[in-house]
Order: structure tokens, then sequence, then C-alpha cells
């Protein structure tokens, strides 16, 4: 049979049909998934290209979700933030309403408690907003630690913070620095919420400064110490403790050592002033278990800060090997305080530091001021003379047994004799220093140094220094007092004996006065023109004047004169060659250049004068004075003043003025000042000063003081001097340095100075020529002569010396009861006598009596007996006797002030343990023969008292010992308040006051006393320090032992200190215990030793769940230091981080594209008004500053999440701009091109379709090839 084997056609067909297949499923499938490259094998590269934008693509479009979530984030925690502003704001409005004084305290009430609802809402909010099931707001910063604590507070519940338990301490790991932080509050009365404020406010000033502390009052009524550093470093608490821990945990110190806790207020403006003698002794006493040391030291006068004060102290106890342990810090804000720790008491405070002014002159103390001094001043009898010596105005005291009055005799404090003094014969007579010496120097030769004493005083007597003035004379008077004061002081003069009272009169009431004397002048006229400058006379000048009321002109005066010298060579030389004045020739002369003047040459002229009508005008141009003169001003001022209260270092300082009225048409106008009107003067406390002004024209006033505020400055007085306009009026103001004593300080205007002429404005003043009479030189008797002088040989002998002239001697008649007249003429007969006296001496009766001698040749020397006995007056004035005595007032009592509240609870006294009371009653006689140191010792009986019955029996005791000492003229009183110091700090109504008074019908001895150095076991309790009910030292835990306690590896160490002892006791791991058998084990511990074998004098119990540790014994004890890696599962509820989690967003395909939503915190404690409350005005004040800033700090984060929100937002359109470029790039790689492979099916399709005819054509050719071979 044939056949075909082979069809080449065929076989091409259908291989091109199946090639032309595979094409058609291949652009098929193109079309189909609508990519060019469904696998590798379609574009190897391609695929890699296109995989890669997948996943940016894929990435961004998560990382928009993810942005998307957190502007939803932010979203909500902003609108939160916004309600949180919204009660803010509210807030404010309700702290703005509390600060109404027209609100009572009710009302306040009623606005704090919404305010109070306000700022728990806002914490709830901090608290409880969630995004997602999670926290939006954090509690708090990135790394923080907190103890909580285990006592719940009331809001209004009261707490009574003492002036010396008002301190909390913070102590942090040693690996801090500083790792000790210590604040205090002002003592007082609070509620919960007001101490919370009042710590917050500490905080804020505390030294070192706040780390990150913050004391938190929830609104569970739980306070919690926060340590928060938003900077993330660690933190971690080692201990609090302090008198205001007990917010936090309750603990007690027990009786606690003592520290000299200071009130006396540091201004940091001011420092401290020293001052010798007066407060610049500090001493306490040292004690502890092995008994005390009294340590003093003396602080060097200058001004000391706060730190620089402690310094100074701490120096000087360092040297001390007695005070060991001792150191000086700081206490409160403003404050010191002298510490021993918590083993050592100071007390028995002395020295001057401590002394209470009651003067103007105030000196504080470094730490308070309660001690004020008394002292006892009885009046000695003594007699104060009368009877005066001075060399310039008084004869020397003439003693001798010829007068009859050398003998003094008196009884001196009650003695049976007269004490007898006699002084000798010496020529011209004794001064009173001589008598005083002479009167001590026989007292000493007779014993009686201690008994009596002459002294000398100084005073002043007036003497005659012109016919119409007088002079003030230095003179000496004498006084004998008794050394004895009080009633047994006497003095009594022999009044029997005629020489004895003379002497007495010569030495206490007589006083011989010297004459007095004028010098004479001869006649002249003073004129007052200027002439300084050139002048011209015309023909018609002339000047007419009168001498001894005859008239003179001179005429034919006509020229011009270059000054007023010229002028008085003219007039001169007209008087000497002028016929018509030849009367007047070396009879008068014109001096002088500008003014001129005319003067006498001859004793014979009398007066030289300007008669009202011949007052011409040439008078007016050579005589008359025309001066501009300032306008009249209303001046004023006020005294400024430096005053320091006692207890602080502040000074108050209130200004000086001085004010000087300018007139209204003066205050705008233009003012021009000159050279010679520039100066501008003031008197001042600090000394006259002037400043000078530039010469030119001010525009007004108010230039004119803008230029003296260049040239004014501070002084020695004053810190500060301005000046301005008020009132129509210039105002210095003055401001008294702070460097002045206290005291008063003025400025004022000189109303001379020259500049006042240009701010005030002139006006002419008309001086007209002054004619002087001549006088002539006169000698007289200081008072009247007896109305009958007699005359004899003892008497009768006058020498007189005239100017230059030789002395001579006249002889006077003697005559018996010269009347004053007969007298005079009987003088005046002698001096005529004598031909050199004759006519230039007359004798003269003044019309008060005085012997006068007159004379015109020159001054009047008088000697002799005559003068001796009659020109030299006696005086007589009657003495000052003071009798001895002790009237009401000479007694000022001593007293001293505690620093313990005695009546805010009954104190508790337990024999052995608080019951001694001791101090130093110190008595110093002026004498320094009598000075004494008591010391006063009390026991106190067991029980319990209140303030005023231990003042009583303290009253009852003191006094009982003041007997026993023989303190027989003093009494004691004990009260709780009564005097009022006012020293800043000082509670002086509430506290023990013992007072030194003078006992009825009794005299102290002169001197002063003092009450000081109180201490003793009781003085912490009494006196110096605030404590409870005695009982043991304790300290109680936070956290909660009621459910058992299991030790975990690694946190079974507990850690403490007692009275500075450590001890460490070690559980066992992985054990449970019940809270009792917890407790029975832990005081197994105590009483069997701890991990070093050491037995704790302690008590371990529960109280509340809560593990409490007692001491054993009463006493002063510490527990302090609560440590170890169990104390968080023993003691103190904690918490706390190092770290916190970020809240980030991958916004981007890659790790780098991180956004972090920055964790915010919005509850009160963050913002700063966790404490605020506005119960009282000052708290509301406070408020509305922290809402300020709260609402600031608000403010801040919302800006800072509406930023990120803006971010974010940017950021999701971002990446879909990026996604949406990449998807086109992907795109145009990966997706096929419809129109092409369209057509590529289509050519396809048409090319199978050809195949298949092709081969089906082929596929019948060997058919038809057979049936042709067929």
């Amino acid at each position: 049979m044939l056949s075909v084997q082979t069809n080449l056609l065929a076989m091409n067909a259908s291989n091109n049909f199946q090639i032309n297949s595979k094409k058609n499923k291949r652009t098929t499938e193109k079309l189909s998934s609508g990519y060019r490259i469904n696998r590798s094998a379609d574009d190897a590269a391609g695929l890699a290209i296109s995989e890669k934008m997948r996943r940016q693509i894929r990435g961004l479009m998560q990382g928009t979700a993810n942005a998307q979530d957190g502007v939803s984030f932010v979203q909500v925690a902003d609108g939160s933030m916004d309600e949180v502003h919204g009660m803010l704001q509210r807030m404010n409005e309700l702290a703005v309403k509390s600060l109404n004084g027209t609100w009572t305290e009710s009302d306040r009430a009623s606005m704090n408690a919404e305010f109070d609802q306000l700022r728990t809402e806002i914490d709830r909010i901090g608290y409880d907003t969630q995004y997602n099931e999670q926290p939006v707001f954090e509690e708090h910063e990135d790394s923080y630690y907190q103890i909580s604590g285990s006592r719940k507070w009331n809001d209004n519940q009261l707490h009574t913070v003492p002036a010396l338990n008002n301190e909390l301490n913070i102590h942090l790991p040693s690996y801090y620095e500083p790792s000790d932080y210590s604040l205090t509050v002002p003592a007082g009365v609070y509620t919960t919420q007001e101490l919370i404020d009042e710590i917050d406010s500490a905080l804020e000033t505390m030294k070192p400064s706040n780390p990150g502390f913050v004391f938190e009052y929830t609104d569970s009524g739980f306070c919690r110490l926060n340590f928060e550093r938003s900077d993330g470093m660690p933190t971690e608490i080692a201990s609090v403790d302090g008198s205001l821990s007990y917010l936090l945990f309750d603990n007690y110190t027990g009786y606690s050592s003592t520290s000299l806790l200071g009130t006396t207020v540091f201004d940091s403006k001011f420092p401290l002033p020293i001052v010798r003698g007066q407060n610049d002794e500090l001493g306490f006493y040292v004690e502890n278990a092995n008994g005390s040391n009294f340590i003093s030291m003396t602080i060097p006068p200058g001004k000391y800060s706060r730190s620089d004060m402690i310094n100074l102290i701490n120096e000087n106890l360092r040297k001390n090997p007695d005070a060991a342990g001792v150191t000086a810090k700081e206490y409160g804000t403003s404050s010191i305080q002298i510490t021993g720790g918590d083993t050592i008491s100071i007390t028995g405070l002395k020295g001057n530091m401590f002394k209470l002014e009651t003067s103007s002159v105030i000196y504080s103390s470094v730490f308070y001021d309660n001690v004020k001094y008394g002292s006892s001043s009885g009046i000695a009898a003594s007699v104060t003379g009368k009877a005066y010596y001075g060399s310039s105005a008084t004869d020397k005291i003439h003693l001798s047994a010829a007068n009859k009055n050398n003998v003094l005799r008196f009884k001196i404090n009650g003695a049976a004799d007269y004490t007898e003094i006699t002084f000798a014969d010496k020529a011209g007579g004794y001064t009173m220093a001589e008598i005083r010496d002479e009167i001590n120097k026989q007292l000493e030769a007779k014993g009686l140094q201690d008994a009596a004493l002459a002294s000398t005083g100084n005073t002043t007597v007036s003497v005659p220094s012109s016919p119409t003035s007088t002079t003030s004379r230095s003179v000496q008077y004498l006084k004998l007092a008794s050394l004895v004061t009080g009633s047994a002081s006497s003095l009594e003069f022999d009044t029997t004996d005629p020489a004895a009272v003379n002497t007495y009169n010569v030495l206490f009431r007589d006083t011989g006065y010297l004459p007095y004397k004028f010098s004479g002048n001869k006649a002249y006229l003073q004129g007052y023109a200027n002439l300084n400058s050139s002048f011209m006379l015309d023909n018609t000048d002339s000047l007419t004047f009168t001498v001894n009321n005859q008239s003179y002109t001179i005429d034919n005066i006509d020229g011009t004169y270059a000054n007023g010298s010229t002028l008085v060579t003219a007039l001169n030389s007209r008087l000497q060659n002028d016929p018509a004045l030849s009367a007047l020739k070396d009879k008068i002369e014109f001096r002088g250049s500008s003014p001129i003047s005319i003067y006498s040459l001859s004793d014979d002229i009398q007066k030289i004068e300007f008669t009202a009508g011949q007052r011409n005008a040439t008078y007016d141009k050579l005589f008359k004075g025309v001066t501009q003169v300032t306008n009249s001003a209303s001046y004023s001022y006020s005294w400024g003043t430096v005053s320091r209260p006692q207890g602080s270092t502040a000074v108050n300082v209130t200004n000086a003025t001085a004010s000087v009225t300018i007139p209204a048409d003066r205050q705008n106008a233009t003012i021009e000042l000159t050279d010679k009107t520039n100066k501008l003067n003031f008197y001042s406390s600090g000394g006259s000063r002037e400043i000078t002004l530039a010469a030119r024209k001010y525009k007004g006033i108010s230039d004119v003081i803008s230029e003296i505020n260049k040239k004014l400055s501070g002084d020695n007085v004053f810190s500060n001097i301005s000046a301005s306009f008020k009132d129509g009026k210039l105002l210095i103001t003055a401001v008294p340095s702070t460097e002045n004593a206290n005291g008063s300080y003025y400025i004022e205007f000189n109303s001379g100075s020259s500049a006042l002429r240009g701010i005030l404005g002139t006006h002419e003043s008309i001086t007209n020529a002054t004619p002087h009479e001549a006088s002539p030189y006169i000698l007289s008797t200081y008072t009247s002569i007896p109305d009958a002088t007699t005359i004899n040989s003892g008497n009768n002998a006058l020498t007189l010396q005239i100017g230059s002239d030789p002395a001579a001697t006249v002889t006077i008649a003697n005559g018996s009861n010269y009347d004053k007249d007969g007298l005079k003429k009987a003088v005046q007969a002698a001096i005529d006598s004598d031909a050199s006296l004759k006519g230039k001496v007359t004798v003269d009766i003044s019309s008060d009596g005085k012997l006068q001698f007159s004379s015109t040749g020159g001054t009047i020397t008088a000697s002799g007996s005559f003068y001796q006995d009659v020109i030299i007056t006696e005086k007589t004035q009657n003495e000052s006797t003071q009798k001895g005595g002790y009237p009401a007032g000479s007694f000022q009592n001593a007293y001293i002030i505690g620093r313990k509240d005695l009546t805010a609870e009954p104190v508790d006294i337990i024999s052995g343990a608080n019951d001694a009371f001791t101090f130093d009653f110190t008595y110093t006689d002026p004498k320094g023969k009598n000075s004494f140191q008591k010391e006063i010792n009390i026991t106190i009986p067991e029980g319990t008292y209140t303030g005023d019955e231990i003042a009583a029996l303290l009253q009852d005791k003191i006094q009982e010992k003041f007997d026993e000492e023989k303190i027989e003229d003093l009494e004691i009183k004990v009260t709780i308040g009564g005097y009022k110091t006012n020293v800043v700090g000082a509670n002086d109504d509430t506290a023990l006051q013992i007072v030194v008074n003078q006992k009825a019908g009794k005299e102290p001895a002169n001197g002063q006393y003092v009450l000081d150095g109180v201490r003793g076991t009781a003085a912490s309790f009494l006196f110096y320090k605030t404590t409870n009910k005695p009982k043991a030292t304790y300290i109680t835990g936070s956290k909660d032992l009621s459910k058992g306690v299991l030790f975990k590896p690694g946190q079974n160490v507990l850690t403490f200190s007692a009275d500075s002892v450590p001890y460490q006791f070690t559980f066992p791991e992985n054990t449970k215990y019940t809270a009792n058998e917890f407790i029975g084990l832990l005081n197994d511990m105590f009483k069997n030793g701890d991990d070093n074998g050491n037995v704790a004098p302690l008590t371990a119990s529960l109280e509340n769940g809560a593990l409490k540790i007692s001491h054993r014994v009463f006493g002063s004890h510490t527990i302090t230091d609560i440590g170890g890696s169990a104390r968080s599962t023993l003691f103190l509820e904690e918490s706390g981080r190092n770290f916190r989690d970020p809240i980030n967003l991958l916004v981007g395909v890659e790790t780098k594209d991180m956004v972090e939503i920055p964790r915010t915190r919005v509850n009160s404690c963050s913002l700063g008004i966790n404490s605020i409350t506005i119960s009282k005005p000052k708290y509301a004040e406070k408020a509305v500053s922290r809402i300020k800033n709260a609402i600031t700090t608000l403010s801040s984060r919302r800006s800072t999440y509406g930023s990120l929100q803006n971010r974010l937002e940017h950021t999701i359109n971002n990446n879909n701009n990026v996604i949406e470029n990449t998807q086109a790039s992907e795109s145009a790689i990966r997706d096929a091109d419809i129109a092409l492979e369209a057509m590529e099916l289509a050519k396809n399709n048409f090319l199978m379709q050809s195949s298949q005819t092709v081969l089906a054509q082929a596929n019948q050719l060997p058919n038809l090839i057979l049936n042709l071979l067929q």
C-alpha cells in the first residue's frame, strides 16, 4: 500500500501554528491581567524595579495610616487639653474673684469648693483620657520616684505648725550631689490644703534649689512625695524625715535634741550689723550623754549676710574641741540654726547676742532677742553748785583763814561726825578743778573715797559782747555727791559754824564775775552803691551830707570815673583843698571802692549821715544800694527716717524731702542761669552741698529739673537724691542710706542759692547808706553794784590804763555807805585828780545799776583793790540739792522670754527625764565689788501641766531659790505671755516669761541684772523647743503588711539607723509570713542582734497594718535612714522608673521615618496647681500667679501637639503624593499596553487562522498525491 511519510509543508505550518498559539496566549494573559510583566521571564530587571516600588507604595500607604492614627491621638489629646484650658480660665476667674475684699470667709469657702472640683476634674482628664485603651497623658515625667503616704487627711483638717517643728528633710542617695535638701514653712495654723500650698511655696525657694521634688495631695486624701526628672536622669529618694514628714507617715522623734533655731530674718538686701559690746557675744551649752560644755565666741564687728555668718560661726566651732559635732546652717528661708544633730542639745543661751533693746537703737541678734537686761539706779544725795569759775568770765575762788572761808564741814550718809575739808591759803585763788582735787584728796586720806566724791561739770554763762548783744563763756561748777544710793544716801552740811557756812557759799553759791569790756569806734557812714564799673557825673551832680548836725556840700564833681576808687581820690582832694570844706579837713575822709564810705578821723565827730532831704540823684548814684533780690517763695522740708525692726536685718527707710513753690508765671517761662546765678545749695544731715548748673537758657522748670538731676548724686547720708516737679513745687527727694544709724535725716534748700534767683525771678531792693555813730570804749561791772558801798584803805586803790598809755593809780576817798551816785562821783573825782587820766575817762551808773567807765582813748584796763572788791561783782545763786532715795521707776525689771508655745497642749513632766530647769541670774556691780552669778536649779515634780500651771509652779520654786540665795530685794513673776517685745518671729503671748521685779519696800543695789542661760532637761519642753506628750521615739511605714510578707530574691535586707548606730537585718528569701509572724521575727532579731550582732533597743508592732518601729527608752533618740532592698516590701509604698518607652509612629518605609509623639502631662501636679487654694487672700494671690503659669504651660504643650498634628497631616499629604507618583512609575514599568497587546492579539489570531488553513491544506496534499499515484 502506498503512503507518504513526510509532509514538510504540514510540519512547517504546524510549527508556525504552535508559535502563534503561544504568542496569542501571552498576549491574552497580558490583556486579561493588565500587566506587561506577569513573571520574571517577561522582564527580569523590570520585575525587580517594580517590586521595590510596590514595597515603597504599600509601606507608604501603611505609614499614612499610622500618621492618621497619630493625628487622631493628637486630636484626642488636644480636645482634652482644650477642656483643661477652659477649666483653668474658670479657676482664674474664681481666684481673682476671691481677692475681692468684700467677700467673707464663708464666701471664699464656697468658691474654693468649686475651685477644688475643677482641679479634681483636671486630674481625672489627665489620668482617664484614653486612645485605643491606652492613656493619652502621662502621670509622671520620663524618670520619677514616688513615696506614697499612708495617712489620710481631710481638706479642711487643721494642722498647727510651731516655729521650731516646721521642717521637711529629703535625703537622696550618696551618689547625688548635693544629697540633702530641707525646707521650712512659716509657723501657723493651716488647713491641709493650705499647708500643702505652703510646702509647695517652700519647695520653690528651698536651698539647695529643688531638683524636681513635688509634694502632692491626692483627691483620695493621701500625700505623695514625687521626685520628677524630665531630663531622664535616674531618680531615687533615700529617706524622708523632719517634723512635716508626718504628712506621709506617722513618726515621732521622742525627746529630740534641742537646736538653737533662730527667728531673726536675714533680708537678702540687708546684712546684719555686728557692733562691739552690743550684739557680738554668743554663748551656749553643748549637752550630750557625757555632760555639758559651755561654748562662747565673739563675732568681729562688721556686716554679715546669712551665709557669711554661718561660715564664721562654723569656723569658730571647728576651732573648739568641745563643739565637736555642732554646726551652724540655714534654717528656713532666712534664718540660722545651730544644731548638734540627733544626740547633742544646744541650750543655755547667753551673751549680749540675745539682748532685747528697749531704746531706739536696735541691735538684732543672729538668732533672736529675748533677754531684757534689768537695772537698779537709786538716787545718790548730792549738791550741785551754782558758783562758777571760767578764766574769761569769773574770778578765781579765794579761800583763806583770814576771810574765814577755808573750812567745809559735812556728814556723809548719816555719819555721826562731820567730815572736815580744810583749804590752805593760795595766792591768786583756786580754780574749780583744784577745789575738786583737794576735796577728793582729803576724802581719800580719811578713808572716805568710797563714801563721797567731788566732781566738776561744765556749763556756760552769758556775757555782754556789745551794748546790744551777748556771748557765751564756758565755766565750771562743783558737785559733791554720795557714792551710796537710795534712802541711806545723805549729805548734811554744817550750818552753824560761820567759817563752814562762808566756805559752802563760796564753793556752791557765790560767783565773782569779771567786768566786761566794749571796744569803741569812730563815727562812719556806710554806702551800698555798686561802683565797680565806669560811671559819669555831670555838672548838676553835687553831694550834700551832715556831720555833727552841720550840712556840707561837695559840688563840681562832674566827670567820668573808672570806679569808686577814683571818685574817692577826687572827693578826698576836695576835702583837703576846698576852703568851703575846711571845717572837715583832717576830720573825715572817703574810703573804699565799691561801695564807698565816709569815716571820721577825729574823736569829736559823733555822727555822719544823709538826711532825707539830702538824698538826691547824686546820693542815689554814689551811696544808695540797688540790688536784685530773689522773689520770696514758700520753702518746706520733711524728715526722712531709718529704722530697723528688732529680729530682722531689714531696714525701713522713709525719704526726706525739700520743696520750694515755683510761681505760676515761672513754671513754663524761659529761665536764664548765668555764671553768677547757677549755684544751687542745700543744707542736710550730710552737711552743706552745692551743685553747679549749666549757664544757659532753660525751657521752663522741667528743663531746669533735668539739669539738676544730672548734677545730683548720693552722699555719705543719702544713697540717692533726685529732683522732680509736683503740685507747683520743685521737689527734692533724698533717700537715706541704709548704712545710717536709726534716726531722722533731712535735706532743705539754702534759700540764698544763686540759682534760685534765676529760677524764682528777682525784684529790686533798695538799701540806703547807714550811719554809725561814734561809741566809746567801756569797762562795766557784770552786775549792779550795791546800793551802799564802804571805801577804806583796803579797797580804795584803782589802777587804770587807757589804750597804750602808761597805767595810773588813783586813790578814792574813803567813805561809809556810798550810794551809787555818790560812789560814781567819788571815783570820777579821783580819776580827774590825775592829770594823765583827766578828761579821758568818764564814770557813770547805767540804767540797770552797773558801774561803767568809758573812754574814747582806747581799751580800759583796771586792777587794784577797788577793782578786786567793787568792780568784780558777786552774784549769788542757790545751789541744786538732791536727796538720796529710791523713787518709783528706779528699778527696771529684767526678764527672759521663751520660744515655746505652752498654750497649745499640756506638758508632761517625767521624773528623771525632763524635770530639771536651770538658768543663771547675774548681778553686775558698777563698782565691780559685789557682782555675782547664781545658778538657779529647779526640779519640777512629775505630772501633767498646763502653761499657767507650770508658770505658777516655777514662780514659787524660783522664789524659794532666790530666798535661799539671800537675794532678798527681788521677787519673781512667771507668766505665760505678758510683755510684748515686737521682735520679728517672737511668740510672746504664748511663751514662758520669767520676770525679776523689785520687792515691795526694798531697794535693790545699783547695777545690772540679767536672766539667761536657760538649760536643763526641761528647757526644750518649756522654753526652747516645742514637743508633744512624752513618748518613745517611733516611725511608722506606709506599706500595708496585713496580707502577709513574702521576700523575693534580692529584696530581703532592711537597714536603718537608731541613735546614729547602723543596723542591718537579712530575712529568708521566698518565705511567706503573716503580718504577726513577721513582727515576731523582727522583734526576735532586735533582741538577739542584727547581721553584725548589734542588739537594737527597739520594738516592732503593727499599726493599721503598717510596720511601726519604736524605741524602748524615753529620751533623745532617733530612728532614721530606712533603707535596704526590703524597704519597699516592708516599709514604704514606693514606685518609679528611670525610663519611659516613647510613642513612635513609622510614617514612611524606612525606620528612619519614625515620628515620636511626645508624652505630655496635664494633671495638676505637672501644671503646678496641685496645691493651690483660694481659701484666703494670700493663697489666692499665689493661685492667680500659678494659674497664669499653668495656662502658659498648657498652651505650650497644646502648641507642641498642634505643631505635631500639622506635621503629620503634611506627612500624610506627602505620602499620598509619593504613592501616586510611584504608582504611576511602577505602572509604566509593569502594566501592559492594551492597544498594542490588542493589536498583537488580532495579529496572532490572524496568523493562527492562516496557520490552521495552511495546515489543513498541507494535511490534504499527501492524499492528493496518493490519489494521483493511484
